[in-house]
Formats: structure tokens, C-alpha cells, sequence
């Protein structure tokens, strides 16, 4: 796993970058919190699943852990679409301001 991880040692900088990225944008637009924070997260998961994937087979053959690592990226993927899909189904922002305006809710 140290010999994957020192061939691969990018993988590791960009899921730190895109951690940091997340953070920033979250705290860029706090009134749209939750839409934002829906998209990021299935950005997130759907990109850190790829390179979970990415990183199980180019360590396959000295990683004991293959079947983990690849399991939990596919599921990343997965979970990364199941979220965008939620997002465009219920947190876009025209949809929540639509759904406040109808409880009579939103000033």
C-alpha cells in the first residue's frame, strides 16, 4: 500500500484540493447553503469515487485491501449520481424559492 501510494502520491493532492475547494464555496454563499452544499457533496463523492477507483487498480497487486477500495469507489460513484439527481429533483434554488412562495413562507 506505501509503494501505491508513493507512485500515486497526486491522488492524494487532488482529493486535498477539491476538500479545500468545497470548503470555500461552501462558505462563499451562505444563502444557498443547502444547494450548494448538495451539488459539492455529490462532486465530491462522485470524484473521490473515481480516484478510490483509480487508485485500487493501480495498486493491485501489492494491496491486500483491492476488493475494499473498489467496492467503496463504485459505491462513490453511485452515490455521486443518486445526488445529483436528487439535487435537480428538490434542492435546485428556483425549485426551494417555488416551493416557499407556495406555503407563503419566503418575505
Amino acid at each position: 500500500m506505501i509503494e501505491a501510494l508513493k507512485r500515486n502520491w497526486w491522488v492524494l493532492v487532488i482529493r486535498g484540493i477539491c476538500g479545500i475547494v468545497f470548503g470555500v464555496i461552501a462558505l462563499a454563499y451562505p444563502g444557498l447553503a443547502l444547494a450548494t452544499l448538495v451539488l459539492l457533496f455529490g462532486a465530491w463523492v462522485l470524484i473521490d469515487g473515481v480516484f478510490r477507483i483509480i487508485g485500487a487498480t493501480a495498486g493491485r497487486a501489492s494491496d491486500p485491501d483491492l476488493g475494499f477500495h473498489l467496492i467503496i469507489g463504485i459505491l462513490g460513484v453511485v452515490v455521486g449520481f443518486l445526488t445529483f439527481r436528487a439535487w435537480h429533483n428538490r434542492t435546485r434554488p428556483d425549485h426551494i424559492h417555488r416551493r416557499l412562495d407556495a406555503h407563503g413562507r419566503r418575505s
